[in-house]
């Protein structure tokens, strides 16, 4: 296993150092944090290194915190500040602020997960943050292979004045001891889950692309309201009365249990598949699924506070289909899901990715990002090729 940490640097001025766990608090009372003297009560930890006579002073703790204020903490401690964000060891993001005029510019070390390009590194507010002491090339620092993409920090501290491998060990809880630590602890966070009450489906993910034929397409969804059993999901659009574009492989993907060692469990609809009519003349394709357990909802007042992404992922849900048939009808596919035995359907939600009044625009927007991100031609779409 890799390494994961958020550490914060931000230049000594004068006697700033003395308040940047102050400042950080004062931030976080809006939240409704304050600070506790018992560890054993404390939510959130962060601990603040000196680093003797060095130039730069660090911040590690609740990675989320620091990463949501670092701005803010730049501007308040009135010094540059980096943030670097380590992901298991396999790439490090950089934050730079530069709050005498406002600028700010990033970097990554490394390779990240998606494969995107890292970003261009603007060799001249590096060479600012340290302070034109030195001719260095940041790019290539940035652009080095490592085998830990941590490792970075050492060759950049040479560069803008820290040591390195000590805000390494730090930050990864190796080091010496923290100069200073701070806990805080909210006395009324809202409850988690959700344990009561009628379920709320809410759409979670997607992928903002045409349903393609023959391609498995996925989407996922997350409750916020309370538990229950059972959801119907209906795939819909003017193609379904002469079944020009089918589903098949249609199927829900859920956390696994623990006790089974399984990462994902698989639910199947029940048989028969039906087809509806609706109010408004078109056909759906319903699927239902009376196994699917859903689990206490995800209370977003929580969320709002105290984020916690890695509970929100494990409670979504992935409804997976693949089509066959007219690939014309990609962008006319609508999907909605409800919750089964609840009296009311506006528990559940439906949407599409464009809709059928809606090609001209979305296709225009799709292929102005693709183009502007450089992205091959081949993503690039043409409105007469959904057509029918």
């Amino acid at each position: 296993m890799g390494t994961t940490f958020a550490a914060l640097l931000l230049r000594k001025y004068r006697t700033n150092y003395q308040y940047t766990l102050g400042n950080l608090g004062k931030c976080l009372e809006g939240e409704a944090y304050l600070p506790v003297s018992d560890p054993r009560e404390a939510e959130l930890t962060f601990s603040q290194y000196l680093f003797g006579e060095q130039g730069w002073q660090m911040v590690t703790g609740d990675m989320a915190s620091i990463c949501r204020l670092a701005e803010k903490l730049a501007e308040k401690n009135k010094a540059e500040t980096l943030l670097a964000c380590c992901c298991d060891s396999d790439f490090v993001e950089f934050e730079l602020f530069h709050p005498t005029d406002g600028t700010k510019t990033h970097a990554r070390a490394g390779h990240s997960y998606d494969g995107s390009d890292p970003p261009q590194v603007e060799q001249e507010k590096w060479q600012a943050a340290g302070l034109w002491k030195k001719d260095v090339n940041f790019a290539e620092i940035f652009e080095k292979e490592r085998v830990f993409a941590e490792d970075v920090l050492a060759d950049l501290g040479d560069a803008l004045g820290f040591d390195g491998s000590a805000v390494i060990a730090s930050a990864c809880g190796t080091g010496g001891e923290p100069d200073k630590v701070m806990y805080l602890a909210r006395k009324d966070m809202p409850p988690k889950r959700i344990t009561e009450g009628m379920p709320c489906l809410e759409r979670r993910s997607y992928y903002d692309r045409p349903i393609l034929v023959d391609e498995p397409y996925q989407w996922s969804f997350i409750n916020r309201g309370g538990p229950s059993m059972g959801v119907e999901l209906m795939i819909y659009g003017p193609f379904v009365e002469e079944d020009r574009m089918t589903f098949t492989d249609v199927h829900l993907r859920a956390n696994g249990s623990q006790e089974a060692e399984e990462e994902w469990q698989r639910f199947d609809p029940r048989k028969p598949i039906q087809k509806i009519r609706l109010t408004n003349g078109w056909y759906a394709y319903r699927y239902r699924f009376p196994d699917l357990p859903l689990e206490p909802g995800l209370n977003f007042d929580y969320m709002r506070l105290r984020p916690d992404y890695e509970l929100a992922a494990s409670l979504s849900v992935e409804v997976c289909v693949t089509a066959k048939g007219d690939a014309r009808c990609g962008l006319d596919v609508y999907f909605s899901i409800v919750p089964m035995n609840c009296p009311d359907r506006n528990m559940g939600f439906a949407w599409t990715v464009c809709g059928v009044e809606n090609h001209e625009k979305w296709i225009a927007e799709h292929n102005a990002w693709y183009e502007q991100h450089g992205e091959q031609k081949e993503f690039l779409l043409a409105p007469e090729d959904f057509e029918y």
